[in-house]
């Protein structure tokens, strides 16, 4: 088991839970969660998400009318160990303007993103890498 994520508040991009939700899907990245989605379900690290990972992860069921499925994508997220799904607030959206501004991001990754900083996480797990600019702000990690 890796143990970067020991010990660490971490903010949890949405791309992370898709692959393990859908690991059948990608059977190359699922690996590459595991130890990041163990690391906090075993209480060795915090996560955080927000509800940007809920819509997000929600939408594909529900476009394809899988109501059942949805939810239960839902009910694994708001029921996993250790994770808080922090709301969004006005400190969160000043923030998320201020990223925006300063590093033209889109909506919902300003959004993630300033979850993580106004709630003390100390990285910010996802797949794009188009985020490691964000490095001066907080750790970026790309899991693999």
């Amino acid at each position: 088991m890796v143990e970067i994520y020991n010990g660490h508040k971490i903010m949890i991009d949405t791309n992370c839970f898709i692959y393990l939700i859908e690991g059948e899907r990608y059977p190359h990245f699922l690996p590459l969660v595991e130890d990041l989605f163990n690391s906090v379900k075993d209480g060795k690290s915090q996560g955080l998400t927000s509800p940007i990972t809920l819509t997000e992860i929600m939408t594909l069921p529900r476009k394809l009318g899988l109501e059942d499925l949805a939810y239960m994508y839902k009910a694994l997220i708001i029921n996993f160990p250790n994770l808080e799904i922090k709301p969004i607030d006005a400190l969160i959206a000043d923030r998320a303007a201020a990223l925006r501004g300063a590093y033209n991001l889109r909506t919902p990754d300003a959004l993630q993103v300033a979850t993580g900083l106004v709630h003390g996480a100390s990285m910010f797990v996802t797949f794009d890498k188009d985020l490691k600019r964000l490095a001066p702000m907080i750790n970026v990690v790309i899991p693999g």
